[in-house]
């Protein structure tokens, strides 16, 4: 982690992270995250690779593009995981309450597809609400695009 800094507070930057689960508090087969590329105090971005064993797999070995919506959930939750962190607290729960404007370039993805995954926190009220822009890229090219709203109580349940 390298720290930027303004006049008034410090901003962990993360880069390149291989274990996201100090970031993330999702675990066992509904961790989808691999890595996470870069995070600063506006910006999150991860990467996945869609498995073979994806819980969504098709027989065709195609997962439905709607899957995205969690991948950007849970870049979110790295976002966040990362300032709980800065601010010595584990990764908490959060909530997302809504998803706006999903638009897709495809209908499917397939299994060996490497996603890099984007958000950007557009809000951040006091109460715990929040909304992040998102988009999920596959080879240079966007697949999928939402805005999430999202919730995480001042304290989360354990």
């Amino acid at each position: 982690m390298k720290p930027l800094s303004d006049s008034t507070l410090t901003i962990q930057t993360v880069e390149d992270i291989m274990d996201v689960r100090p970031f993330v508090p999702h675990r066992e087969n509904m961790l989808w995250l691999d890595k996470i590329v870069h995070i600063d105090a506006q910006h999150a971005h991860a990467q996945a690779t869609l498995k073979h064993d994806s819980m969504f797999i098709r027989d065709d070995n195609s997962i439905p593009i709607w899957v995205c919506i969690e991948y950007m959930a849970q870049t979110v939750a790295a976002w966040a995981g990362n300032q709980s962190q800065q601010q010595q607290q584990p990764a908490k729960i959060g909530y997302l309450l809504g998803t706006r404007r999903f638009n897709t370039t495809r209908h499917q993805l397939k299994t060996g597809d490497v996603l890099d995954i984007h958000a950007k926190m557009e809000l951040q009220a006091e109460n715990g609400l929040g909304m992040f822009t998102c988009e999920v890229v596959i080879r240079n090219q966007r697949v999928a695009t939402a805005n999430l709203s999202v919730f995480q109580p001042p304290e989360s349940m354990p």
